[in-house]
Order: structure tokens, then sequence, then C-alpha cells
């Protein structure tokens, strides 16, 4: 016996949307303080912290901010929106050859992004953050700082990521339309970064990552894919100077094996560019909801304060 789809009302789709949407905001609204606001105090008011290092402040109230929002959203999707976390933890059949051509896909994209954006380098901000302390391991603080930023960025916030935008976020789309599941938590993964070059980065990423999820349905093959990337850019910074023939090698490499995952289909086409398109209807929705709206506010301010800084 088929079992029928459940209809919504706009306005119960709203309040779905609202249910994690709220909590988006306030990961925006983090965002936006912790690395806009420390450009805004190194730039204006250079001495305000005396000796106190400001990036692992950030790095540390960030990865505080990540695990507990990341536990609220998960809570929210269990209990209120009914999407039971198990479920998409399932362990998928994937041959290590085809692990290694879907983790090297979004190591490319970044990567080619980040070369497009350095074009205009001179009216937008860099595509990311450069840290001067990466690999550098000669004091007991730089040691801590390279610490806290790669459990930051190459553990806990893919994982972050995952959980939330995959996990809860593109799921309960998903239930509206499951490529609106896929563009709309891309979008949202997009206006949760605190420029306009993380943003593009994100969403292009995202994308990919969505398309993943649908295709595995599970989380695993995503994850795995969002830490590798973070691996691969984290040796590319961390690497010495004199290590430059290499990372060009790296990035040959990435660029290789990412033109054999289209050629070998480990990804088919159509799930990138569906026939049927995604409803207007269903962005109208989205966007009539109030949290994201807010979301989108607070990332026009987050655009311009990044411009600014």
């Amino acid at each position: 016996m088929e079992r029928k789809p459940i209809v919504i009302t706009p306005k119960e789709a709203r309040s779905q949307i609202n249910a994690f949407g709220l909590p988006l905001c306030i990961y925006a609204a983090s965002t936006l303080l912790l690395y806009n606001g420390a450009a805004f105090f190194t730039r204006y008011f250079p001495g305000i912290f005396g000796s106190f290092d400001i990036d692992l402040a950030v790095f540390a109230a960030a990865t505080v901010i990540e695990v507990i929002l990341t536990i609220m959203i998960l809570h929210i999707g269990a209990v209120k929106l009914r999407l039971p976390l198990q479920d998409y933890l399932k362990k998928t059949e994937i041959t290590p050859v085809t692990k290694l051509l879907l983790g090297c896909m979004p190591v490319a994209i970044t990567l080619i992004l980040m070369s497009l954006i350095s074009i205009v380098t001179f009216f937008f901000t860099p595509a990311r953050a450069s840290f001067a302390f990466l690999g550098d391991f000669s004091s007991p603080l730089l040691i801590v700082k390279n610490i806290v930023y790669f459990a930051l960025f190459i553990i806990i916030r893919p994982l972050a990521d995952e959980l939330i935008f995959r996990g809860v976020v593109q799921r309960q789309l998903g239930h509206y339309g499951r490529y609106f599941g896929v563009f709309a938590s891309a979008l949202l993964f997009a206006l949760t970064q605190p420029n306009l070059s993380e943003a593009l980065i994100a969403f292009f990423t995202g994308w990919f990552y969505a398309i993943l999820t649908l295709k595995y349905h599970s989380l695993r093959p995503t994850i795995a894919a969002h830490i590798s990337t973070a691996f691969f850019l984290w040796l590319l910074d961390a690497m010495p100077d004199q290590w430059l023939f290499v990372r060009v090698l790296m990035i040959i490499a990435a660029y290789v094996i990412t033109m054999l995952t289209f050629f070998l289909k480990a990804v088919p086409y159509e799930l990138f560019f569906p026939k049927n398109g995604v409803s207007k209807r269903l962005w109208k929705i989205l966007f009539s909801a109030s949290s994201i709206r807010i979301c989108t506010i607070l990332f026009v301010v987050s655009i311009i304060l990044s411009l600014m800084l």
C-alpha cells in the first residue's frame, strides 16, 4: 500500500522553515559578529585587546557556537520536524576509487572559485582568510592556535555544516521538492557566510554536497568529502614555501581527478541540472518565512561590512 503524500499549507511550511531558520539566524549573526567584528577592532582599534590573541579568541568562540547550534538544530529536527538523524547516517557501498573522485570534486570547485575571485581581489575580500601562523609551531601559542584552527575548520565545522544543512535543512526542504531541497539548502548555506567570496564557495560546494546526499541518501559521503576538502586546503596553507612544487602538483592532481569524475560519471549530470527545475512558488514560501528574511538581511550587512573592512 502506497503512502499518500502529506499536504500542508504555506503557513505550515513557513512554520517548519522557521523551526530551523531561527537558529540559522543566530548562526549568521554570530558569524557576522565574530569575523567582521574581529576585523573591525583589529583595523580601527588595534591595541584594544592588548596582548590577548584575537584569532585564538575567535576560533574558541566559534567552536563553542558551532557545537551548541548544531545540537540545537539537530534537536529541533528530531523532535519538531521529526527527522531522526540515524536514518541519514547509514553506511553506503562506495568503492575507494569513487570516494577519491567524490572527494576531489569539491576541492577543485573551491580552487577554481578562489582563482576567479582573486581576479577581483581589489574590489572584494579574498576568497578565504589567510592566517600567517598556519604551519608555524615555533612557540606554545602558535602550537595552540594551529591545533584549535585544525579542530574547528577541518573537523568541527565540516561536520556541523553537514549535520545542519544537509541533515536537517535539505531533508526538510526536500519534503516540498527534492531538488528544491538541494538548491535551497545550498543557498541558505551561502547566506550564513561572513562575506561574498565565502558565500560563492559555500553555494557551489553546498550544491555538490547536497547532490551527494540526494544520490546516496546518507550524510556519510558528504561528511567525508567536506572534511577531505578542508584538510586539503589546510595542507596547502600549512606547507612551507620551499614546498611550492608539491602544492602545484597537488592542485593539478585535484583538477585531473575531477575531470575523471565527470568522465566516469561518478555523479550523474542530471542530478546537477534537473529537467523540471524548481517551482517558483516554493521560493516564495521560503523567502516569506520571517527567519529566512532575517538571515538575508544579516548576509547583506555582512557583505557591506566585509567590503568596508
